[in-house]
């Protein structure tokens, strides 16, 4: 699953801040960009990425990282940095800690969750490739199929993020739906619960005791056909589902304080704070 580490920091991250978070990996790996520059990406040998890192968010609201996170943030105003490691690679997920750490560091803060951001050494990373697109495409998908698209999430809040916005967007240029896998502590902004309305997008609850259900319905599912689907019941009844009862209940949250610049802010290397570095250059090249 993807991996996501979040960086607190009483600084916005500079460019030379975030050029020692890249150089995580060795100053051999590849720098890309994606959603009009405003995601920068840490590349094996092919370019697909490793990680990818968004444009810093400033929030300006006291609480939100406690309420969003369960994290002990800065005073605010305070930056919020997301890295988000690629799927099933545990290099790339050291990457990321390393990337988050290294950042709290520098611009002072700390990272989230804290167990991954414990090292501030290069990590290891010769030889290691990724999935191929267009699975590695978006970086907040884990799986694609021909009828959806998968995203796994291990943060106590579902936001719409820009991570996930992309995702929803994609999918639905693709004709796709879009299946949301959460732990059952977790809950769902407004905006993310109102986007999983159409058949099949769904919001899929992992659970180690009753395996998957409907986070909304409690209709128990199953991985079928390339996506998560409801179970049958064993009963006479035809049609009849099968279905985790009670439903669950969970209220959603909104992170409508969090400060979300427009997406042509985010991409202007003056305010993000990104290296003006071209796609595809080497990591520290001049």
């Amino acid at each position: 699953m993807t991996k996501d580490v979040i960086a607190l920091t009483r600084r916005m991250p500079d460019p030379l801040t975030v050029l020692a978070g890249l150089l995580a990996g060795g100053p051999d790996k590849w720098v890309g960009t994606t959603g009009e520059d405003a995601v920068v990406q840490l590349c094996d040998e092919q370019g697909r990425p490793l990680v990818s890192v968004e444009a810093p968010l400033l929030v300006q609201v006291a609480g939100e990282a406690e309420r969003l996170l369960g994290a002990t943030a800065p005073p605010v105003p305070f930056w919020w940095t997301e890295a988000r490691a690629t799927t099933g690679v545990e290099e790339a997920e050291l990457l990321a800690g390393t990337f988050a750490a290294r950042l709290a560091t520098l611009a002072g803060g700390s990272a989230w969750p804290p167990e991954a951001a414990r090292s501030l050494a290069v990590v290891k990373t010769e030889g290691v490739s990724v999935a191929p697109t267009p699975a590695a495409a978006q970086p907040a998908v884990d799986a694609l199929t021909d009828k959806v698209a998968v995203v796994i999430q291990d943060r106590p809040v579902i936001a719409m993020t820009a991570w996930l916005s992309d995702a929803f967007r994609a999918a639905a240029n693709a004709e796709l739906g879009l299946q949301i896998v959460t732990s059952p502590g977790a809950t769902l902004s407004p905006a993310v619960r109102n986007s999983l309305s159409g058949w099949p997008s769904r919001w899929v609850v992992q659970d180690e005791e009753d395996g998957y259900y409907d986070g909304l319905s409690g209709a128990v599912l199953r991985w079928q056909n390339g996506l998560f689907a409801p179970v049958e019941a064993a009963d006479p009844v035809p049609g009849t589902r099968a279905r985790r009862w009670p439903p669950p209940t969970r209220r959603s949250r909104t992170p409508a304080s969090v400060s979300w610049p427009s997406r042509s802010a985010r991409s202007t290397p003056r305010t993000t704070g990104w290296c003006s570095a071209g796609p595809w250059s080497r990591c520290g090249a001049s």
